[in-house]
């Protein structure tokens, strides 16, 4: 990706979306792999976990309550995974 042009923190983000578990990941790069995950229609805990408390400490809340007004957005968007999924299937 650098060899084309991408810039090495957009080429970081393609890598650390699909290794959030195993790479010092900044907030961003968790956010694009929770987002990942949520779009497929999959909940991750431990990776649900990491953002919500990178949000915690960015904003000096408690995790239970950052847990508490996220934990349905995840639900809602995780729902529609499957349909979107098999609706990009049928666009290919």
């Amino acid at each position: 990706m650098l060899k084309h042009g991408i810039s090495p923190k957009i080429a970081r983000i393609c890598i650390s979306h699909g290794q959030w578990h195993s790479m010092n990941c900044s907030f961003e790069e968790l956010a694009v792999a929770l987002a990942d995950k949520l779009w497929k229609g999959k909940r991750v805990e431990k990776l649900e976990h990491k953002v919500i408390e990178r949000i915690s400490l960015l904003l000096k809340k408690d995790q239970w309550d950052i847990f508490t007004d996220l934990d349905s957005c995840f639900e809602k968007v995780a729902a529609g995974g499957i349909e979107r999924l098999n609706k990009s299937v049928e666009m290919s």
